[in-house]
């Protein structure tokens, strides 16, 4: 059965993508009229969706200039790392009293991924990766910490980690 995405639910999408990406950059202006132009769409789902923005952290209103992609601070950061750091310990100790067999084969798998990836990097001239190995290297290690969370079974804490992943890879293209 296909999913139905409201037009406020795939404009939060793209906004959203656009500051993970780095496309939008910290305390940049968004203004929801340009926006409305540029998904030829009425202002109000684009409204709800820099709502949800706000709501999620990743946007600030600042009374009669507008709204800005939120800018972190260093302290910002190291709290976000702080709360990931606590829950993931939690999530590990989790995962291991209930992870299934089919939850270890993807643990496993991503593992080795992560740790090709991290021989190709040894191979590279000085030790020196590109941004290619870098990338797909964040990307493996992203998902092992990912199949760990969704082995713990505990999606509201899964959300929490995932949120604040996209909160520190904003703060990483912003510096």
């Amino acid at each position: 059965m296909a999913t139905v995405v409201t037009v406020k639910e795939h404009v939060y999408q793209i906004l959203r993508e656009r500051m993970i990406s780095g496309t939008y950059r910290s305390g940049q202006r968004i203004s929801d009229d340009e926006l409305a132009k540029e998904f030829e769409v009425s202002r109000s789902p684009v409204r709800e969706a820099i709502g949800q923005l706000v709501n999620d952290g990743l946007v600030v209103y600042r009374p009669r200039r507008g709204m800005f992609v939120k800018t972190f601070d260093r302290r910002d950061v190291g709290d976000l790392y702080g709360v990931r750091i606590a829950l993931e310990g939690y999530v590990a100790a989790q995962a291991a009293q209930r992870a299934t067999k089919k939850d270890l084969a993807k643990i496993d798998q991503t593992k080795s991924l992560m740790l090709k990836t991290v021989r190709e990097c040894r191979k590279q001239p000085k030790k020196t990766a590109g941004r290619g190995l870098v990338n797909r290297f964040l990307k493996h290690d992203e998902d092992f910490h990912l199949q760990i969370a969704i082995a713990a079974g505990n999606k509201r804490i899964l959300e929490t980690i995932q949120d604040c992943k996209v909160l520190i890879k904003i703060f990483l293209y912003a510096s």
